[in-house]
């Protein structure tokens, strides 16, 4: 029986799996600023949010090695000219099956989590990781 068929893990949130303290920027943020914020923080990506902090966006560091081998000078590009438009993100109230489903399906290192639209916070794929460990190890040892 694989994880994806047991009654618990049926029961399980993205919202016992995710990150609630999320680090996001604006459109208008200059991409120096996100590299920082990606290299302090450890990340691999940074939501891009609008006014309304509706996930617009996302800043990876995939796109800034893109934008780095086109020589693109990050202190005046702001996030709206380099972000990956097409983000998918999960509501915090879906299944943590569904949840794992958007990762094998589209191959992304995290996903924004949003509640009625609303960056809330972020999960990634060492936190799936970390969430099957803990509930079912028999998995991995």
């Amino acid at each position: 029986m694989t994880f994806e068929k047991e009654e618990n893990f049926q029961s399980h949130t993205v919202d016992q799996v995710m990150t609630h303290l999320v680090v996001s920027a604006g459109e208008d943020n200059p991409v120096s600023e996100l590299y920082e914020q990606l290299q302090a923080g450890g990340y691999s990506g940074i939501p891009i949010v609008d006014g309304d902090n509706r996930v617009v966006g996302m800043v990876t560091q995939l796109d800034l090695l893109r934008e780095s081998r086109k020589g693109t000078d990050f202190s005046k590009t702001p996030a709206r000219d380099i972000m990956t438009r097409q983000v998918v993100a999960v509501e915090r109230s879906h299944s943590f099956v569904s949840l794992v489903r958007v990762f094998l399906e589209h191959g992304y290192n995290r996903v924004p989590v949003t509640e009625y639209g609303r960056l809330v916070g972020i999960v990634s794929r060492h936190d799936v990781l970390s969430h099957l460990v803990q509930h079912k190890p028999e998995l991995f040892y």
